[in-house]
C-alpha cells in the first residue's frame, strides 16, 4: 500500500493515509472528498462492500 500511495502522489494526487478499520477509513475518505470536492471510491471484495454499506448501521458483518 505504501508503494501504491507513491506512486500515487508522483501522479499528482494528494497524500494517501492507510487506514486498517474498513468504517474509519470510509469516514476519513469522506472527510477528505468532501474538504477537496472529490469523491470516494471503495474497492475490495463484496463482503467488504457489504460490510461499508451495512456498518454504519449495525454491528453486523457479512461471513461465508
Amino acid at each position: 500500500l505504501h508503494s501504491l500511495g507513491g506512486q500515487l502522489r508522483d501522479g499528482g494526487a494528494p497524500p494517501a493515509e492507510i487506514e486498517p478499520d474498513p468504517l474509519r477509513a470510509l469516514a476519513r475518505a469522506r472527510r477528505r472528498a468532501s474538504e477537496l470536492g472529490g469523491i470516494v471510491l471503495a474497492t475490495g471484495s463484496v463482503y467488504l462492500l457489504a460490510d461499508l454499506r451495512r456498518g454504519e448501521h449495525s454491528g453486523e458483518v457479512s461471513a461465508l
